[in-house]
């Protein structure tokens, strides 16, 4: 079941961490805005990612909570085939994006390709 306030704030939370990368990589957007928004957009937008993490942890928790049967217990496989299930076409779509960028040739997103697998396989040997 959906709550808008929660969702509210979600999309405020995350609107707020697009706005300071977007401050950083596309400061022409906001050129016309006062310095002070712009340095306070820019130095908050932390914020931002500690409200999201806060609201998935309480929503994953509700998840769980809803999930479980009488005595408490849970289906954790269940559970990580729903996460994979939300997060990796997001994953892919974002992926997908960036080599699309990358391949445009402009230089502050440029890749060196003979080094990306060495890597990729640094990043998702680490994090297993």
């Amino acid at each position: 079941m959906r709550n808008a306030y929660v969702d509210r704030l979600r999309g405020l939370a995350t609107l707020m961490v697009v706005l300071s990368h977007a401050c950083g990589y596309i400061p022409a957007i906001f050129y016309h805005f006062p310095d002070q928004l712009r340095v306070a957009i820019i130095h908050n937008g932390y914020h931002g990612v500690f409200v999201f993490f806060t609201i998935s942890g309480f929503l994953i928790t509700n998840k769980l909570v809803a999930a479980s049967d009488h005595s408490g217990r849970f289906s954790i496989g269940t559970f990580y085939l729903d996460r994979v299930g939300r997060i990796a076409p997001c994953l892919v779509l974002m992926l997908c994006g960036a080599v699309v960028v990358a391949c445009l040739g402009i230089e502050r997103f440029s890749i060196d390709w003979g080094t990306l697998p060495k890597r990729l396989w640094y990043i998702f040997h680490i994090s297993l």
